[in-house]
């Protein structure tokens, strides 16, 4: 009986944690060794489908903080409105309604160097200057990041933010989902070139 609760209480606790765990697992923050405790590990997360599914990327090396300062082509803008004005100079492409469509499936998250000319646009936005209406989530929050990103360094990892998750479309394109919206708005209109991001790939089922 209190090996069951033990289990129980310890599910639970993964499961409060899960974000993070899922950060962790993508990542990788440090390596598991062969051991008892990684078995033990295994077994217990078993019980939450999409920890399981990614429990190989335990063992993967983690990615620490990626050097930018040579990608960076602006570091700084003058005012708000030429922060907007440059954002909103940025191609932006509406999310293909087609990928709606049953017959498309999607790919687990992988961690992967993206290109970021390639990230043509981002669910339910459709300006780069106006990614969100909710105060101090719009404009402010890109520029906070600019200056933020302007020393030179992109941590995939920050416990304060989930790690950048990007649907790449059949014909190659990427389109930022949900978490990373400002990142990338930021990244971009900076100039780099090149980060690390989950991404998961459209498929024809």
């Amino acid at each position: 009986m209190s090996t069951k609760l033990n289990s129980q209480a310890l599910i639970s606790y993964f499961e409060k944690w899960k974000k993070q765990i899922d950060d962790e697992i993508y990542f990788g923050r440090q390596p598991f060794s062969k051991s008892e405790f990684d078995y033990t590990l295994r077994k217990l997360i078993d019980y939450i489908p999409l920890a399981s599914a990614n429990y190989g990327l335990f063992l993967t090396p983690k990615i620490s903080r990626f050097d930018i300062s040579s990608q960076i082509r602006v570091s700084r803008f003058e005012s708000d409105a030429a922060l907007a004005e440059a954002l909103d100079r940025m191609p932006l492409e509406e999310y293909p309604n087609y990928l709606r469509n049953q017959r498309y499936k999607c790919t687990k998250y992988k961690p992967q160097m993206v290109n970021l000319e390639e990230v043509v646009g981002a669910i339910g936005v459709k300006r780069w200057s106006e990614i969100s209406t909710s105060e101090g989530r719009g404009l402010s929050s890109v520029k906070n990041m600019v200056e933020n990103i302007s020393q030179g360094f992109f941590d995939p990892i920050n416990p304060d933010q989930s790690p950048i998750k990007l649907l790449k479309t059949p014909d190659g394109k990427y389109f930022v989902e949900t978490d990373g919206r400002h990142r990338i708005a930021a990244l971009k209109v900076m100039g780099v070139k090149y980060i690390p991001a989950l991404v998961s790939e459209y498929y024809e089922s």
